[in-house]
């Protein structure tokens, strides 16, 4: 069945689109600092759905986390003692400034992002329950149609009985009328 649902809860959006397919297939865009999470997630989604390409993208927003970068010193020391170095050996007027130390990895240490993951797992459930209520009102739709078909072809089943009881009575006199005159 195709759907989709959606949650938002202090932060975190999740948003799933499912398409018909013969199995249950799976495709997760988290954020890295949520990865731990994503195998309860599936877990949630294999409870839920016996098949579907089901396709989940999770975003948080910058109030969700609280992201804190902290400086490498001895690092930075390093880089800029070195670029000095390489100025003074050049003949090279001016220095390092920010933006080119900014350009140096490992010189900033992101620390551990912290968010209380109750409000993902409720905007997932959110987005779950629309899923689930979207595909069920396309079933029953479908279910509908199927029915209305089925009672039509009934009918021309029906019709062409009646016709074909009729047409056989008639071919039959025709074809005993021949016979006689032959």
């Amino acid at each position: 069945m195709t759907g989709f649902g959606s949650g938002e809860r202090e932060g975190f959006r999740v948003e799933i689109r499912s398409l018909n397919h013969r199995y249950l297939d799976i495709t997760m865009r988290v954020p890295p600092e949520l990865s731990g999470h994503e195998t309860a997630l599936r877990d949630i989604l294999r409870k839920n759905f016996s098949r579907g390409k089901l396709d989940v993208h999770v975003a948080v927003s910058s109030n969700a986390s609280d992201i804190r970068l902290d400086i490498n010193h001895a690092a930075l020391r390093s880089v800029y003692d070195a670029l000095e170095k390489a100025k003074r050996e050049l003949g090279m007027q001016g220095g390092p400034d920010m933006e080119t130390l900014m350009n140096f990895k490992g010189l900033f240490i992101k620390e551990e992002i912290t968010f209380d993951a109750g409000p993902l797992y409720e905007a997932f459930g959110d987005a779950v329950r629309e899923l689930s209520e979207m595909r069920s009102r396309e079933g029953e739709a479908l279910a509908l149609e199927l029915s209305s078909m089925t009672s039509d072809l009934e009918a021309m089943n029906e019709n062409v009985s009646s016709l074909s009881a009729s047409y056989f009575d008639a071919c039959k006199e025709k074809y005993v009328g021949r016979l006689k005159e032959l």
